[in-house]
């Protein structure tokens, strides 16, 4: 789980290291991803990003990699939701969280 939480953070780091504004892709739909609790967050994280708990990892992607510096080269695309309409019904729980938090 550290291993997780620290690559996709200090990803965003050296992206930013490397290029100054570096482009950021987001595309959201209905699963909001895994949301560590405080025990699966090492505490070397949680004090260097302090503003991690309560956020699902792809959030946490987000928040570090579109608006930490008001990023201009950040893209949001949002799926519409009525495009389940088309997706067969044994496929559905690939596409929506049965457990949202």
């Amino acid at each position: 789980k550290e291993l997780i939480l620290s690559t996709c953070l200090e990803e965003i780091d050296r992206c930013y290291e490397d290029n100054i504004m570096p482009f950021f892709l987001n595309m959201t739909s209905e699963r909001c991803g895994w949301i560590p609790d405080m025990k699966d967050v090492p505490q070397h994280l949680a004090a260097e990003y302090r503003w991690i708990h309560g956020l699902s990892v792809t959030e946490m992607e987000i928040m570090h990699g579109a608006y930490r510096k008001g990023n201009p080269s950040s893209l949001f695309m949002i799926r519409d939701s009525s495009f389940l309409d088309s997706v067969p019904e044994k496929h559905h729980e690939d596409f929506i969280d049965d457990k949202p938090q």
